[in-house]
């Protein structure tokens, strides 16, 4: 630690900060010993190209180098980024800081700072907002309920009232609640650190950046400021040992200053203060040390999400909060395996949330596993090991969300960079050289020491932020990584070869064209000379067959389906037949499945006598070529599945072979459920309405369970009978499963002249994920229902962020832990859900619609 030859180490370590706002545009930098915040926009370039640009931003007052995303520039504008003094006015705002003057009175141990800055909140005047708070010991690690706030954040103001309340709180609740009494208790002292706010703009014509605004004091914690969708007003989250408090920051328009007579063009005003989550503070009260647990939570959230991960000897639980909307958004479960036996409580997890919040990447402390998940449902997509990577440091999802950028360590304590494309394509795992990266030595030092230069490192939409290592006044912002080479399928550029060439009958190789007294003719030739490989150019399709052989002795040797396979084939309209077509699929073999389902549901749509024998043999052909690559690549499916809505081409095309073997035929679980097909990240590509023959409109909203029953009515219902099956077996291991169920369980009364809708309820309630399913939530907390007296007790879990105010804390009970094995889980959600009840009189069922719980689940006692 370096200490200022004036004020020594009395306002923290002389280091500086850096952070970026939640849209990536504008990174701030701040040192306690300096005398202003440096606010730099990083400018964004909609003519770009690929190519990445290492940027620079130089806090000097003569020269800024300009922060520039080249995604699709042209090289002029890559290479010239030392700008005009005019053009710096307007991508930088230096803000005047004075520490000595800030507070009332120098809070005592410092022990760091936290610094955080909004998106623009005001477009006509390019203003922001920074806001830096001041952490002391006792925000981090309080000793007891010492300087108590006798009005505290409810609005209470009367001291002895308040005591009583206590006593008689603790009376009432103490067998149930143990950790409640602490924390509620600290929540209600008064922290040591504090918060200052301050306003700029990039343009330097106007005046409004001088405004003083008040400092909140008594409150130091990790600040950030979460996601702008108001406009004039922005919302900040501080969190310290023991609460998270929401403070709402507007600017006030000239015509409401002048009607109300305010000088003031800002308010500030305290938009409620809540409880940590449980399993958060007592892994924090368990550290034991606030510089330690300042670090702790500074990893642990990202944006407006905090991630709490608890695990025991069987499995690890991972909770995600929205602290925006004050929810928990999901609980992730990932099984101990060796490479999670050596257990490090007191460092939380590497993870990373794409930037739509779809999907989450997580990697437990110290090892080389990285397992994604999807956000809606919290279920596991894959697990992937690095076996070049020792310990995982830093995630960060990049190129809409497309790629996954890993920064870790080998056994040597080398550096290694890797790109994750997480497509679901053959070749997805590519190192990334450090000349590619284009960081010094020092730099790389930095972040592989990120544990200790934890300030040095920040990231938010995609963009990752580092300061340099010895030069603290640069920092650089990592942009697209450089063009990775996929690997492609593709015929090679050779001189045409007319003995390289054969036609063939088109009624032969394209039944579906229903004219067989066509005499058009269609080009086939081996691809690239290779005899094993004929490459067909058809009316509307292109074919590749591979010979059962070793190669195809002449093109007479060609018979189809009898000496050969089909590999690939893309059946569509767009296609025109024309001989000196070069075959090229890009992005291997995601291009191969996608374009194998859109071939069968073009088949379904177009061929009226789907059961003839040629077109059945096409079917189960290109049937092979998806059961093939799953066999050999499973994971990849299974990227490949949630990436594209690829059971929407099998459920319209009625391919129920394929379907039964996806979901039951395999150890794998293949697919999972998504609540919309709009969400899907490649659905606009795919122009899946095109091939489904359906409205846009609809189908965004659309998923697979409603596709099938939307198919399946008046018809055969075995689609719709898989997916309910599928679902309702895999949900006894996580309530995720039931997503869709959930949903579409009211639409079963429309159908009840259905022998197997009608009866579906019935028969749901005696599968064993109804009411045998153990607890295995992380949450002990709950709200308890009257439902039946004196026969069953229900309990929706506590899945929002506890208030505060005492009239909140008296609502809840937490069950003791030798009553949780007396709890068992109900996967739907309780909106819409049938309960029975065992009686000696016979079943009853009670009915719980319209009210107004959360969406998780209900519990049976």
């Amino acid at each position: 630690m370096t200490e200022d030859p004036e004020f020594g180490d009395k306002y923290g370590e002389n280091i500086t900060y850096v952070t970026i706002s939640p849209d990536g545009s504008i990174v701030a930098t701040f040192n306690p010993y300096d005398p202003s915040i440096l606010n730099t926009r990083v400018v964004t370039n909609d003519a770009a190209t690929s190519e990445t640009v290492i940027s620079e931003a130089v806090t000097s007052d003569i020269i800024t180098t300009e922060v520039v995303t080249n995604e699709v520039a042209t090289s002029e504008a890559a290479t010239s980024k030392v700008i005009t003094s005019k053009a710096v006015t307007h991508n930088k705002a230096k803000i005047q800081v004075d520490i000595k003057k800030i507070f009332d009175k120098k809070p005592s141990n410092i022990i760091g700072w936290s610094l955080a800055v909004s998106d623009i909140v005001d477009d006509k005047n390019n203003i922001g907002l920074v806001a830096i708070s001041c952490i002391t010991d006792k925000d981090m690690n309080p000793k007891g309920g010492e300087g108590m706030d006798p009005k505290g954040d409810d609005g209470m103001n009367q001291k002895n009232m308040n005591q009583r309340k206590y006593q008689i709180y603790f009376t009432l609740l103490r067998p149930f609640i143990i950790t409640d009494i602490k924390q509620f208790k600290l929540s209600r002292a008064s922290g040591g650190g504090m918060i200052k706010l301050f306003k700029f703009s990039f343009d330097n014509s106007n005046d409004i950046n001088v405004e003083n605004i008040p400092p909140i004091n008594h409150r130091g914690g990790v600040v950030t400021y979460t996601k702008n969708s108001q406009k004039k007003s922005a919302t900040l989250i501080c969190m310290d040992y023991m609460r998270i408090q929401k403070i709402k920051i507007k600017l006030k328009s000239i015509q409401k200053r002048m009607q109300f007579g305010c000088r003031k063009n800002i308010s500030v005003s305290k938009d409620g203060t809540y409880l940590l989550p449980e399993n958060l503070f007592e892994k924090l009260e368990s550290i034991k040390d606030a510089k330690s647990n300042w670090k702790f939570l500074l990893k642990s959230r990202y944006q407006e999400f905090l991630m709490i991960d608890t695990s025991n000897h069987q499995k690890i639980n991972i909770e995600i909060y929205d602290v925006n909307n004050l929810q928990l958004v999901n609980v992730f479960y990932r099984h101990r395996g060796e490479q999670c036996l050596n257990s490090n409580d007191k460092e939380p997890g590497i993870f990373a949330i794409s930037t739509d919040s779809r999907l989450f990447a997580y990697s437990y402390y110290g090892n080389n596993v990285i397992t994604l998940y999807l956000m809606e449902n919290g279920l596991e997509i894959v697990s992937k090991r690095f076996d070049k990577i020792y310990k995982i440091k830093f995630l960060e999802f990049i190129e809409k969300d497309k790629k996954l950028f890993i920064i870790g360590e080998d056994k040597e304590h080398n550096v290694k960079f890797h790109i994750w494309i997480i497509s679901g394509c053959f070749k997805n795992d590519f190192p990334v050289s450090r000349d590619d990266i284009k960081l010094s030595g020092n730099d790389i030092s930095t972040l592989l020491k990120y544990d200790e230069y934890y300030h040095t490192l920040t990231k938010a939409n995609g963009k990752i932020v580092t300061l340099e290592k010895y030069n603290e006044d640069r920092f650089k912002v990592l942009l697209d990584i450089l063009p990775i080479k996929r690997t492609a399928f593709r015929e090679n550029d050779v001189v045409a070869d007319e003995h390289n060439e054969h036609k063939y009958r088109s009624s032969d190789l394209e039944p579906w064209n229903n004219n067989v007294n066509d005499t058009r003719t269609i080009h086939g030739r081996f691809l690239n000379n290779d005899r094993r490989f004929l490459f067909i150019i058809g009316q509307n399709s292109i074919q590749v067959w591979k010979s059962k052989s070793s190669y195809f002795i002449d093109f007479n040797d060609f018979h189809n389906f009898e000496d050969s396979n089909l590999v690939y084939i893309l059946i569509s309209d767009n296609i025109r037949p024309e001989a000196e077509t070069k075959f090229l699929v890009e992005d291997d073999m995601t291009t191969v499945i996608t374009h194998a389902c859109k071939s069968l549901a073009y088949l379904y749509r177009s061929t009226k006598n789907i059961d003839s024998k040629k077109n059945q043999m096409f079917v189960s052909g290109i049937i092979n070529i998806i059961k093939d690559f799953i066999k050999r690549y499973p994971d990849n499916w299974k990227l490949m599945e949630v990436q594209h809505p690829l059971m929407a081409y099998l459920i319209y095309s009625h391919s129920f072979p394929l379907i039964r073997h996806i979901l039951f035929e395999n150890a794998e679980k293949l697919h999972k459920p998504q609540s919309i097909y709009s969400s899907y990240p490649y659905y606009d590509g795919l122009e899946l309405h095109n091939d489904l023959e359906l409205q846009n409109n609809y189908l965004k909203s659309a998923n697979d369970l409603t596709l099938a029953l939307k198919f399946c009515q008046d018809r055969d219902a075995v689609m719709s009978a898989y997916l309910l099956e599928y679902y309702s077996e895999n949900s006894m291991s996580h309530i995720g499963w039931m997503l869709n169920v959930t949903k579409i369980l009211p639409d079963f009364s429309k159908l009840s002249n259905h022998d197997y809708y009608g009866n579906y309820m019935d028969s749901l309630l005696f599968k064993p994920c109804f009411g045998e399913m153990k607890y295995n939530f992380p949450i002990k907390r709950f709200r308890e229902l009257s439902v039946c007296e004196n026969t069953l007790k229900v309990y929706v879990p506590v899945t929002a962020l506890i208030s505060t105010n005492l009239s909140n804390i008296l609502r809840y009970k937490k069950v003791r832990h030798e009553e949780l094995h007396n709890l068992y889980m109900v996967p739907i959600g309780p909106r819409n859900i049938y309960v029975e009840v065992r009686s000696r009189s016979g079943p009853k069922y009670a009915f719980f619609q319209g009210q107004n719980y959360d969406n998780f689940s209900h519990y049976l006692n």
